[in-house]
């Protein structure tokens, strides 16, 4: 009885802690997004009298100033995150399902290799993608340039992720449109798409965060700044109205509008993202 009445007491220690924990890090997450959203209202004067606090009236020019300077970049930003995202599902879904479909010879030894290009650093590969991408290709200043290589280097990740899903699939589905008489093409958008949608839909959602939030590669790629990207012109003009204004309230005015097109994504996504995340844990 004794031995019982310590365990349940180590467990709820345990789960205080892990409380304690979670709620250290969500209050130091929370508390960056409200510093942000304090200062992106505040005009130069107020940041320097209070600049932790709530001042008014509020400055909603801060908004409309960045707007003027970064909108163009905005529909750079989707064109190449739009872009990435599809092909990579279009891709990553075709080969997982052929490699789940398909009798292909050492089919384990394909997953595991891509599983190996996976563990290689994305920055050793940066230099020969680059001479590749603009010498031999010519696609600098080209959404192509951008796109095609990250599509590339997240490949073989989304494979390995997706062909666990599809293998998790009941065979007899399949078996069931053999019979009907329903190609694999057919079987592989009646049957293979509608079932794995949600782990695609929580690939996409990675992919686009990810190809919208890309700062290093758009940078490398895209000269000109009329092709640049919001990240891209967003770092520019935080420096450049710092050094001007020595103020930095409508430069985070302008990561608050580039914050929201993905707030919007995820708030209607969210059902379908965590659904694509468990499912995926379990059929892997």
């Amino acid at each position: 009885m004794e031995n019982v009445v310590r365990k349940k007491k180590k467990i709820k220690i345990s789960q205080i802690i892990l409380a304690i924990v979670i709620g250290i890090l969500l209050f130091l997450a929370l508390f960056q997004l409200l510093i942000m959203l304090i200062k992106c209202v505040k005009s130069p004067s107020q940041e320097i009298a209070a600049p932790f606090t709530l001042t008014f009236p509020f400055r909603w020019k801060n908004f409309s100033d960045i707007w003027n300077k970064i909108d163009k970049s905005f529909l750079n930003t989707f064109i190449i995150a739009i872009g990435t995202t599809f092909l990579l599902l279009l891709f990553s879904s075709f080969a997982s399902y052929g490699l789940t479909r398909y009798r292909i010879p050492c089919k384990q030894f394909v997953v595991m290799m891509f599983l190996a290009v996976v563990m290689v650093p994305g920055v050793l590969t940066l230099i020969p993608q680059y001479q590749l991408v603009t010498v031999t290709y010519g696609l600098a200043n080209n959404y192509l340039g951008v796109i095609l290589p990250v599509v590339a280097g997240q490949l073989p990740m989304a494979i390995f992720l997706l062909n666990g899903f599809f293998g998790g699939i009941e065979k007899e589905i399949f078996e069931a449109g053999t019979i009907d008489g329903a190609s694999n093409a057919r079987m592989y958008f009646a049957l293979g798409l509608p079932l794995s949608m949600p782990i695609l839909i929580t690939q996409g959602l990675m992919t686009f965060m990810g190809a919208y939030n890309d700062y290093l590669w758009p940078l490398l790629i895209l000269r000109e700044e009329s092709m640049r990207t919001t990240a891209i012109m967003l770092v520019y003009w935080t420096d450049e109205l710092y050094r001007t204004t020595m103020s930095m309230n409508v430069a985070i005015a302008g990561y608050v509008l580039a914050s929201v097109p993905m707030l919007i994504l995820f708030s209607i996504c969210s059902k379908q993202f965590v659904a694509g995340l468990t499912s995926g844990a379990v059929k892997m």
